[in-house]
Parts: C-alpha cells; sequence; structure tokens
C-alpha cells in the first residue's frame, strides 16, 4: 500500500514538473510570438500609410487641375479655348484618365471629350456624385462604379462658381482599374498577404476577390463577427490593428483560418475611404517556424532532462527514506521484541510456544515452571504429549482445530498435569505465529483451579441456602394454612356476626400473605413474585368467599407481566385483599353484573402504579358510619403511606377508584 502510495506522488511530481517546464517553454514562445505580430503590425502599417498618402495625393492633384480648368474665361459658354484646353488636359494625362465632361447647372452633359453625340444633352442627375456636387457645390469623389464602356471607374466633379452661383462642373472620369494597378496591386506581405479598401458606406471599392468589388462588405463577410466588427471600426474612421477568423485568402486554403490586420483611413476631399493590410497569422508566423521547431526540440530534450534529473532526486529521496523506514523498522522490532520478551518472561501466567505439528515445546516462561513444576531443560525439545501434560489429549485436538480454523482461541478451560502427578484446571487462550517460516503456538494459560474450587464452594452454599429458603417459605406456608384454619374454626363457633366477619377477615389477610410465599415456593425464584399469577390467584379465592347471590363479576387484570420483590409483594397483597373484599361485600347487590379492574404497571422514572376500580355504588354513608368500610380503607391507606412510602388517591363517583403510586426501591 506504501509502494502505491509512493508511486502515485512521485508521478504526481513527475506531471507537475512537465507542466511547468510545458508551461514556461509556452511562455516564452507567445512572447516571440507576440513581437513577431507587432512587428509585422508596423509593417503592414507603413504600408497602409505609404498607400493612403498616395491616393490622397493623387486626388488632390486631380482636383487641382479642374479647379484650374473650372477658372478659365471660356469654360461657361465652353468655346473653342475650353474645348482644347480639355482635348490637351486628356491627352497630356495619365492613361487612366477616360474622359472629361462639362456638366451645365441643370445636370446635363454639355460637352465630353472624347467626343460622344449621343452623350451631349443627356440629363445625369440620377447619379448620387452629380446629385451631391449639386447640393453642396464642392468638389465631389464618387464611389466605384461601372461604366458604361465597362470598366470601374471613378468621377471627380469640381464645381463652376461666378459669384457664388453654382454654373456647372467639370468631371473626370478615372479608370479604378488603373489606380488600383498603380497604388494597390503592389501591396503585398508575403504570399497571402493582401489589401482591402471600402468605402465610407460600407462598400467594398478593392479586394483580390473580384466577385466582391462594388458590394456592400455586410453582404460579403455576413457569419464572421470578428471581421464586422473591424468593418465598423473603419467605417468610423478609425486606425489600429485587429484579429479575426475568415475562410478565404490569396494563395491560400479556402478554410477558415486567422488573420491579422491593420486599417487606416484614406481622406478624400468630402468623404474617405479605408484601406487595410490583411495577412493569415501562418503567413506572419512562418518567419520562426524554424524557431518553433528548435522550441520544440528543446522542450523535449529539456522535459527529458528534466524528467531524469527528477527521477534521480526522487530515487535519491526514496533510498533515504527507504533507510530511514529500515532503521525505524528496526527500532520498531526491536522495542517490540523487548516488550514481548519482558511480558513473556515477567508474567506471571504459564506461557509457552510449542509447534503446532506436534506439540514440540520451544520456549516457556519462569511462570510455567513455577505453575506445572517442569523445568526449561525438561521440556525444550520434549513434545506436551511425550510429557504427558494434557489430561485430555482431545483438548489439545480442540485447541489445533480452532487456530487452524480462527488463528485465535480464547478461554479454552481444560485439566492439565502437573510434574508431581496432580491435576489442576487451566484457562488457555492461544494464537498461531510463525517462528522460520513454521507455524507454532503461543498459548497463555492461568490456573484457576482455585476459583473454580471457591465457585464450586459458592454454588454448594448458593444452593443449600436456596433449598433453605424453599423449606422456609413451605413451613410458612403451611403456618400460615395453620392459622387460617384455626380461624375458620373459630368463626364456625361464633355466634355474633360481627365476631364472624372480623375472623373472615383476618382469615383473608393472612391467606393475601400466604399466597405470596406459596407463589415463591412454585417459582425458581425465591425472591419475586409474578404479580400477574398472584393477583388472578387472590381473585378467586376471594370470590368464592364474599361475592353476593346473584352478582356477577368479570376481572380485568393489566399488570404487564410485572415482577416485584417479596417485601413490595406483601403489602401490595394485603391492599389487594382489603380493595377487593369492599368491591366484592359491599359495590354491588344481588342480580347486578359488574367490572373489576386491576392495573399494575411501572412508569420511565422506576415508579410503581396500581390502580383498583369498580363500577359499582360506591360507598355507602351508613355502612361507613358502622364502620365497615372505613377499616379497610384506613388499612389500605396506613400500608400505601406507612409501609411502601406513596401517594395514595381515593375516588367514588359512578364507583370506586383507588390510585397508588410507590417506589419499589424506598
Amino acid at each position: 500500500m506504501r509502494i502505491v502510495h509512493h508511486r502515485k506522488r512521485h508521478f504526481i511530481l513527475a506531471a507537475l514538473f512537465s507542466v511547468v517546464f510545458v508551461v514556461l517553454i509556452y511562455l516564452a514562445y507567445n512572447d516571440v510570438k507576440k513581437q513577431v505580430l507587432e512587428d509585422s503590425y508596423a509593417q503592414q502599417d507603413l504600408m497602409a500609410d505609404q498607400a493612403a498618402k498616395a491616393i490622397q495625393g493623387y486626388f488632390d492633384s486631380q482636383i487641382e487641375k479642374l479647379q484650374i480648368l473650372t477658372r478659365i474665361p471660356g469654360i461657361i459658354q465652353m468655346d473653342s479655348s475650353a474645348r482644347a484646353l480639355f482635348q490637351a488636359t486628356l491627352s497630356t494625362g495619365e492613361n487612366w484618365i477616360m474622359a472629361i465632361t462639362r456638366m451645365t447647372p441643370d445636370g446635363r452633359i454639355s460637352y465630353t471629350w472624347p467626343h460622344v453625340p449621343s452623350a451631349i444633352g443627356q440629363d445625369i442627375t440620377y447619379q448620387d456624385h452629380v446629385a451631391k456636387v449639386m447640393k453642396v457645390k464642392r468638389p465631389v469623389i464618387s464611389d466605384v462604379f461601372e461604366a458604361v464602356q465597362g470598366y470601374q471607374a471613378i468621377a471627380i466633379h469640381v464645381p463652376i462658381l461666378r459669384d457664388g452661383r453654382f454654373q456647372g462642373s467639370v468631371a473626370l472620369l478615372l479608370s479604378f482599374d488603373a489606380i488600383a494597378r498603380k497604388f494597390l496591386d503592389p501591396i503585398r506581405f508575403g504570399d497571402c498577404g493582401y489589401a482591402w479598401v471600402i468605402s465610407e458606406q460600407g462598400v467594398e471599392l478593392y479586394c483580390v476577390h473580384e466577385d466582391h468589388i462594388g458590394r456592400s462588405v455586410f453582404d460579403n463577410v455576413a457569419g464572421f463577427p470578428d471581421l464586422l466588427a473591424m468593418v465598423g471600426k473603419m467605417m468610423d474612421h478609425g486606425s489600429g490593428h485587429w484579429s479575426y477568423y475568415y475562410d478565404r485568402s490569396l494563395k491560400c486554403n479556402s478554410r477558415v483560418m486567422r488573420k491579422h490586420a491593420v486599417f487606416r483611413p484614406i481622406d478624400l476631399e468630402d468623404t474617405f475611404w479605408s484601406i487595410a493590410i490583411c495577412t493569415p497569422e501562418k503567413e506572419i508566423l512562418a518567419t520562426i517556424s524554424g524557431f518553433r521547431w528548435r522550441m520544440f526540440i528543446i522542450t523535449v530534450v529539456g522535459l527529458l532532462v528534466g524528467l531524469l534529473f527528477l527521477y534521480s532526486i526522487i530515487r535519491a529521496w526514496n533510498l533515504y527514506r527507504s533507510e530511514q523506514e529500515r532503521r525505524e523498522a528496526e527500532e520498531a522490532l526491536r522495542v517490540s521484541e523487548e516488550r514481548f520478551r519482558l511480558a513473556f518472561f515477567t508474567s506471571p501466567d504459564a506461557v509457552a510456544i510449542n509447534r503446532v505439528e506436534d506439540g514440540l515445546y520451544t520456549e516457556i516462561n519462569q511462570g510455567y515452571s513455577q505453575i506445572t513444576g517442569y523445568t526449561e531443560q525438561d521440556l525444550i525439545g520434549q513434545t506436551s504429549v511425550s510429557v504427558d501434560i494434557w489430561v485430555n489429549p482431545e483438548d489439545r485436538e480442540k485447541l489445533v482445530a480452532v487456530l487452524k480454523e480462527q488463528g485465535v482461541c480464547r478461554n479454552l478451560e481444560a485439566p492439565f498435569r502437573m510434574k508431581d502427578g496432580t491435576i489442576r484446571n487451566g484457562m488457555m487462550s492461544a494464537a498461531i505465529i510463525m517462528l522460520n517460516d513454521e507455524p507454532h503456538i503461543l498459548s497463555i494459560t492461568r490456573d484457576v483451579t482455585d476459583r473454580l474450587q471457591t465457585m464450586t464452594k459458592l454454588a454448594e452454599s448458593v444452593r443449600e441456602k436456596e433449598i433453605l429458603l424453599t423449606e422456609i417459605h413451605h413451613r410458612t406456608k403451611n403456618n400460615m394454612a395453620v392459622i387460617s384454619s384455626m380461624t375458620n374454626m373459630m368463626a364456625t363457633g361464633a355466634e355474633c356476626d360481627e365476631t364472624i366477619d372480623a375472623l373472615q377477615a383476618i382469615k383473608h389477610r393472612i391467606m393475601a400473605m400466604s399466597l405470596v410465599h406459596e407463589q415463591l415456593y412454585l417459582r425458581d425464584q425465591l425472591a419475586t413474585v409474578d404479580m400477574d399469577d398472584y393477583v388472578r390467584q387472590l381473585w378467586k379465592n376471594l370470590y368464592a368467599s364474599y361475592l353476593p347471590d346473584g352478582v356477577s363479576l368479570e376481572l380485568e387484570v393489566d399488570c404487564s407481566d410485572l415482577v416485584l420483590p417479596v417485601t413490595v409483594a406483601i403489602p401490595l397483597g394485603l391492599i389487594l385483599n382489603e380493595a377487593l373484599t369492599n368491591s366484592y361485600k359491599y359495590a354491588y347487590h344481588a342480580g347486578e353484573r359488574g367490572v373489576i379492574s386491576i392495573d399494575l404497571s411501572t412508569d420511565d422514572t422506576g415508579m410503581v402504579n396500581l390502580i383498583i376500580a369498580d363500577d359499582g355504588c360506591g360507598f355507602d354513608s351508613k355502612a361507613a358510619k358502622q364502620g365497615r368500610i372505613s377499616l379497610g380503607l384506613e388499612l389500605i391507606q396506613h400500608i400505601a403511606v406507612d409501609q411502601l412510602g406513596g401517594e395514595i388517591d381515593i375516588q367514588s363517583r359512578e364507583g370506586t377508584r383507588i390510585s397508588i403510586k410507590f417506589n419499589p426501591d424506598s
């Protein structure tokens, strides 16, 4: 069990060390990763800043050109000099300027170069940027839209103002594809990083995924909340860096991957765009792929070295603990052996060690020699059978059988033969112990001969006293029977009714006491009386003597198997005798039926409760005045209070009820 506990503890230590080491390596890698990401953010931010400034500068220069054109004198009537300037502007400009147009104050085309006759006079106020320049009367840059020629275009409108009045506008139509090739296509961060541009309204102006251009970004990236959150920042004219998950990337697998982006606004006169440089995390961290492998190798090697070092420490600690435990075990064994030896040799009882197989003695103590008379030289090397110490050899067989089954035997009484041939009784307790890989019996035997003799004498004395008590009870019962017979004879010869009643009362009181002695004589217990049997027998005796003619009575007895000592049973019997006699003689008249109940029990405090009740006529005041009832009640009260030390309550409502409560031990 201890080995399992140590192994579990060692496993926990190794696991804890491994976790701590891996966490430290992971934290170090995260620091490197964080630094690489910050470096990439700086590079991406530089690209975004350069692209934003270049685009802003280009549009500012085009607006400045148009503002110069709006100030020439012939621009209002669009005379030949103005047309020549339009044509010169287009021919000397970059190849991404696709057309230059003059718009009237009411939003119609009055001139365009290259010349398109069908466009002259067309109403273009339906275009958002046209309506806006007519309203704000300031330079306006449109979103990307598809020109009728089939290319993606951007229009720049600069108003013509004379004395503060709007006189139309001059507009350039630029190829956004050419602008993108100039300023956005060259932006690449690794193999998969790219630029991404949206308008103030969230329309994608530039994206490596051409099917996104011109559509709302909220439709294009629906389902990617992190990316939509970044779009919200961009549309709020914000700048910063962001990370998100998306499933499309330039030249990379079309699976959901984590990307990092830096975004900033491009301010364009009356509006702004927002540019973002987006790069997959895998592309950014490709620069530290070798570092990751080195970190992995360092982690594995460091972990192995650490575990080996930890194993060495644990092994050294285990060796130290094992040595400590060995020394502690040896010391504990030495102390135990010393205690056993002291107990073995100083015990006054007979202690011996015998081989289970044949009872061969291997060691005895001084107490064994003092009790049996055998010395160590007499017994060592001999068997218990050869020295004939067992009076009954089957007792040893019984001892060995119990030991083989249970491993221990307690309090086996058996006679043993001493060296001088005398027989003494011993009480043996024994257990099996292993000596030199062989089972032996360690036995402790106490000489109980004197105790058994004393117990025999005590048992004989008790038996003699029981016989004596039985004889006393028998003779007392017989003597009371003689007195009862003499009283009965005197009553037969008496002529006065009062004398006869008095003698009859004495007879029944003697009978009540005699009945106690009869119960004791008939039962094995000579000191206690079964009250249930006693009450029923007393009822029968009185029923036959006193019951008036024509009266039918029923007895209800509940004594709860109560057994009381003689000292309590005799006075209680006298109380029952007086109470039942009164009920028989005075409670009922000829022809009546009644019930007499006797309830005798003990409560939780040990107090005895006696209740005697009848449903007769109650006290007869005339009889009470003549003294025929009051004498019995006075005797009951005297016995209950003076002899039993109890409390009594007598009631006479709808019959008579006598309640007595006393402590049987007082």
